[in-house]
């Protein structure tokens, strides 16, 4: 049977029916990149639950994004401990906050209220939570959502495969 949801995922992969500049080149560069970056022999193991895959994917946005001051937002000693090391082989001069007041992103493993940061999320963007007026978020509808909470982007829900 014809799923509409699957059939959107499949075509944004991809970067069909993106009609943004940034959104494009964000999901066809950075997202989906299949070239291996210089540090992918280094994140290859799985941690607390989370996969190679996603760790990788992490680094990549980092990469992108090149954020100055991160906020790490869990309450697991492993995950706190994998993102630091993925984001200090991504970014070495780059450097952690105790909070999201003075960091410019997060790496979190729940989803976060905070709709001015750029954000990567080891969660799934709840439906029913009230969207930014500015930046859009990318989800995988799974275990993934990336926020580029940048002012000149419009507010947009983008589901991607990722």
């Amino acid at each position: 049977m014809y799923n509409p949801r699957w059939w959107q995922l499949l075509r944004h992969s991809r970067g069909f029916g993106i009609h943004s500049p940034f959104a494009f080149r964000f999901i066809t560069e950075v997202l989906n990149e299949r070239l291996p970056y210089y540090a992918y022999d280094n994140i290859n193991a799985t941690v607390d639950g989370h996969s190679a895959h996603e760790w990788r994917t992490l680094f990549r946005v980092l990469v992108y994004f090149r954020p100055k001051t991160v906020a790490i937002i869990s309450d697991k000693p492993e995950f706190h401990r994998e993102a630091r090391r993925v984001l200090h082989l991504a970014l070495p001069q780059a450097t952690t906050a105790e909070s999201t007041a003075t960091s410019d992103f997060i790496i979190s493993d729940c989803y976060v209220a905070e709709p001015y940061l750029n954000a990567f999320f080891f969660s799934a963007t709840p439906a029913n939570y009230p969207r930014p007026s500015h930046g859009m978020t990318f989800t995988n509808n799974r275990t993934l959502t990336v926020r580029a909470a940048l002012s000149h982007l419009p507010s947009q829900h983008i589901l991607v495969r990722f």
